[in-house]
């Protein structure tokens, strides 16, 4: 499912070195936290939210078929810093979509 996610978006941004992609929670119900540079965040939603919720979209009817639940958030770098080298950006979570 990370694998998944990943390919879509590194698909997206112009800096496909900055995505991470985590799993954490329990084995009902899983988050799948998406971090993308700040620069980047735009077009991963795409306008009024249409790549975002496609993305989750396709996790929802995934995970359905492992029989567990999926949730995305999208979460932004600060990377001022690491665009220059820094290995270690500042992390900001954004509002759901």
């Amino acid at each position: 499912m990370l694998e998944l996610v990943r390919t879509i978006a590194e698909a997206l941004v112009d800096h496909p070195k900055y995505v991470q992609v985590k799993e954490v929670g329990d084995q009902h119900c899983r988050v799948i936290e998406l971090y993308v540079a700040k620069e980047d965040v735009g077009k991963v939603i795409g306008k009024r939210g249409v790549h975002v919720e496609a993305i989750r979209t396709i996790v929802c009817a995934a995970g359905g078929k492992l029989k567990k639940r999926y949730v995305l958030e999208l979460i932004e770098h600060n990377l001022p810093s690491a665009l220059n080298g820094d290995p270690v950006p500042q992390l900001q979570k954004l509002r759901a979509v």
